[in-house]
């Protein structure tokens, strides 16, 4: 069980940038039990989760404002320096960019159930959409063998299915 005593300390640790992973190296320079190093690292472990998932909330709404990974690849410095220090603080370079990839995954997986639930939906005339500014972002088929243009919004924040 932890006590507040650990959990004091294991907040402690943290901001000081000790991880879970440094279990033995804790037990060595602070004199810790195995148990009591176990509930710290527990602690430590949930807290890094924490960041990680406020960091996830923060990527996904820049992805939500266009930010695509071959923007933020292809310029890493403004990506980072776009995240606010408090979703980056506690989390190295290393977890923010393992974030970003589950996130993306995650959105992509989300697009695809998305473009599948809509295209059963709704079928819109291709010559409106595109001139307000649509592009086409890939092709379907539905059930019955027709083909369809998924177009994605000028903003790119909305996908629909036209009839080819």
């Amino acid at each position: 069980m932890m006590t507040m005593n650990n959990q004091y300390s294991a907040a402690s640790l943290y901001d000081g940038g000790w991880r879970a992973e440094d279990r033995d190296q804790m037990i060595d320079e602070y004199g810790l039990t195995a148990d009591e190093a176990d509930e710290i690292c527990k602690e430590l472990a949930e807290m890094k989760d924490r960041k990680e998932m406020e960091l996830a909330g923060e990527l996904d709404e820049m992805i939500a404002l266009g930010w695509t990974d071959e923007e933020a690849r292809a310029n890493p410095e403004a990506f980072l320096d776009r995240i606010g220090e408090e979703y980056k603080e506690g989390l190295t370079e290393k977890d923010i960019w393992r974030v970003w990839k589950n996130v993306l995954e995650i959105e992509e997986e989300a697009t695809a159930k998305e473009f599948e639930d809509y295209g059963k939906l709704k079928y819109i005339n291709p010559e409106a959409f595109y001139e307000e500014g649509w592009s086409i972002a890939g092709q379907a088929e539905d059930e019955d063998g027709d083909a369809y243009d998924i177009v994605l919004s000028a903003d790119k924040t909305e996908y629909r299915y036209t009839n080819i």
